[in-house]
């Protein structure tokens, strides 16, 4: 495969693109560490990896990079980088939802029977926000 766009690829002696994997990656990196989680996650909610075919695990591993990337984009805005493209946000987290159903992963609601000290912290963050936006107002 040549490269098109003019970048410093790695190449192999003959001029050709010389394509990464993952596996050549630092494993250290908290992102690396994340994205295998959640893969980890996901192939558990579809009943594990060993039934998954190569199309639903290829899928998943997408799905969990774009999950790591569409929580960098959330981190950078909230902590008030201006430069984030909102485009390619909302891109990524539609090419993930859609790669979450293709694989059989749909929202089923659960009976929650008590709150837990999360819950609890974001009911108390959401009515804080909404008291800020109504003395805005």
């Amino acid at each position: 495969m040549r490269p098109t766009n003019g970048t410093a690829a790695p190449r192999t002696r003959q001029g050709w693109l010389r394509l990464r994997t993952l596996d050549t990656l630092d494993k250290r990196t908290a992102a690396f560490k994340k994205a295998c989680a959640l893969e980890a996650e996901l192939c558990r909610d579809l009943g594990g990896v060993d039934q998954l075919g190569a199309a639903r695990r290829q899928m998943t591993r997408n799905a969990s990079i774009l999950g790591v990337v569409i929580e960098d984009f959330a981190c950078r805005w909230i902590g008030g980088d201006d430069e984030i493209d909102i485009a390619n946000w909302l891109a990524a987290m539609s090419v993930q939802r859609r790669l979450l159903v293709t694989v059989g992963l749909n929202r089923e609601p659960r009976v929650i029977d008590e709150l837990t000290d999360e819950d609890r912290e974001l009911e108390a963050l959401a009515d804080e926000v909404t008291e800020e936006m109504e003395a805005a107002s």
